[in-house]
């Protein structure tokens, strides 16, 4: 038989989909805070050498 195309959505798709959304938002999140991280830590420490 075939559906119409309204009920072959799954009732999991919504929670599926906002899992997905927040593994996305972390691992964006973690990649600039990798990148951040490294950079202020260098930046922390060219400024100290400055220092009297």
């Amino acid at each position: 038989m075939k559906s119409g195309g309204l009920g072959a959505v799954p009732s999991y798709g919504v929670p599926a989909k906002r899992r997905w959304r927040g593994f996305v938002i972390a691992v964006l999140g973690l990649v600039i805070l990798s990148m951040l991280v490294p950079l202020v830590f260098l930046l922390g420490l060219h400024n100290g050498f400055h220092s009297p």
